[in-house]
């Protein structure tokens, strides 16, 4: 993973980086059912921001954001289609296998693209919070 070759510094920075532009185009006005929900969602989005929920005090909870997205997702999903994964052989024909496929709304794309960011976001972090963790115990904290 390329994480693990960049600086400490650089990996802090473009995980922060990377939090700031996911909170600044999160549509937290279509994923929210209420005001006490959106209220909720915003918080978590701004200190999210703040860090990158890199620090030990962050309050960030990307759980709460992702399961927000998953039921959404699952509202904006119409059905379901069966795809093949796989390869044509000359020789051995068909190799892979059949899998099903949500078909979503053009909304539910949508969430499916915020999902995945989210997802990205949320490994980059744990390898940020990860090599950190390991300064402190090189240095003896």
């Amino acid at each position: 993973m390329q994480d693990y070759r960049i600086s400490l510094e650089e990996l802090c920075a473009t995980t922060i980086a990377m939090a700031r532009d996911f909170v600044e185009n999160f549509p937290a006005a279509e994923v929210a059912v209420d005001v006490l929900e959106r209220n909720s969602l915003r918080r978590s989005l701004r200190s999210f921001a703040e860090d990158g929920g890199i620090s030990e005090k962050n309050s960030s909870d990307p759980e709460f954001i992702a399961s927000l997205l998953g039921r959404e997702l699952e509202r904006e999903t119409l059905g379901w289609i069966s795809s093949f994964e796989g390869v044509v052989d000359a020789e051995n024909g068909a190799i892979g296998r059949d899998v099903e496929v949500r078909d979503l709304s053009p909304r539910g794309r949508m969430i499916k693209a915020q999902a995945r960011q989210l997802e990205s976001l949320v490994r980059k972090r744990q390898v940020c919070r990860a090599r950190l963790d390991a300064v402190k115990v090189i240095m003896g904290r």
